[in-house]
């Protein structure tokens, strides 16, 4: 959005912010892990989980907390990965906002 304002990725409510949107409500995010936390391997699999080999998508999205909202497709426009892939199912696993992505 060129406003300056924001939006969640689920066509929630708007946000103030600087072309940043938060995702979704949490419907994927239904547990936690206490394996240690591999930031690039979890993305790894959250791409492969999301089918998002070549650009970033909806489902992609959903394991992040950030997105900028002007580029959409573009991978670096995605922060704060919070979910892994486990069992084949996007689970949240990083709930202390460590999660930061590859």
């Amino acid at each position: 959005m060129t406003d300056g304002s924001s939006r969640r990725a689920g066509g929630g409510q708007e946000h103030r912010s600087r072309s940043r949107a938060a995702t979704t409500s949490g419907e994927h995010l239904d547990g936690r892990s206490r394996r240690e936390w591999d930031g690039s391997a979890a993305d790894a699999r959250v791409r492969a989980w999301a089918d998002a080999q070549d650009g970033a998508n909806a489902k992609y999205r959903d394991a992040h907390v950030w997105y900028d909202d002007e580029k959409p497709d573009n991978f670096g426009s995605y922060k704060l990965l919070i979910a892994d892939v486990i069992g084949g199912k996007l689970t949240a696993v990083r709930g202390d906002g460590g999660g930061r992505g590859p």
